[in-house]
């Protein structure tokens, strides 16, 4: 029966004229968008660093602030994770319990860094390890470990983003002080601002 009817339908076509086009379908092509990039950007920042129970000294505590500028440099795997460092100096005479005082300063970082983004918004945490270096007019100390902190971004274009972060650059129970190795319970962080490109 099923032959009968093809069979009535081709001399129908025949007839007729019939003549099947083929018919084009547009399949859309879906190209996933590479969010991999290098970046680069510029900041300012304020260092504190505050020591208790300083063990050995005239004084028991002891406050650090001092003003930076910081550069910052990373590349971004894709939109969730990316490896960033940073490299803090000293712009202006750091302030040591409310005192201006001459010195050097410097301290870097190098950090995972996973991300949340939200429209126009990225959430962002970094978690790594740093060495911070500060040299007043009296003395000199340093001291390393691991780092963290949090932040959040803001895309003005594709390429272009200012960011706001706040990180422990590190909390340690011993710096070394002149060359002599200090017992103190010290805790150093930064708050920062800045601009980063995309490329």
């Amino acid at each position: 029966m099923k032959k009968l009817v093809n069979m009535i339908l081709f001399t129908s076509m025949l007839i007729g004229g019939g003549v099947i086009e083929p018919v084009e379908v547009d399949v859309p092509i879906v190209i996933e968008k590479d969010d991999s990039a290098f970046y680069l950007g510029l900041g300012y920042g304020l260092l504190n660093q505050k020591s208790d129970n300083i063990v050995g000294a005239a004084v028991t505590s002891r406050e650090y602030e001092v003003n930076t500028a910081f550069l910052q440099a990373g590349y971004q795997y894709n939109k969730y994770i990316a490896l960033e460092g940073r490299y803090w100096y000293g712009v202006t005479d750091a302030s040591i319990d409310g005192v201006d005082t001459a010195g050097d300063y410097y301290s870097w970082g190098i950090y995972a860094k996973p991300m949340y983004p939200i429209d126009d918004f990225v959430l962002y945490a970094m978690a790594g390890y740093s060495f911070t270096y500060m040299k007043p007019a009296t003395g000199n100390w340093d001291t390393d470990g691991l780092s963290a902190g949090v932040g959040a971004k803001y895309m003005i274009t594709e390429d272009i983003s200012i960011f706001a972060d706040y990180i422990m650059m590190s909390s340690v129970s011993d710096f070394d002080l002149s060359g002599v190795n200090t017992k103190a319970d010290t805790y150093i962080s930064t708050i920062n601002v800045g601009l980063t490109y995309s490329f």
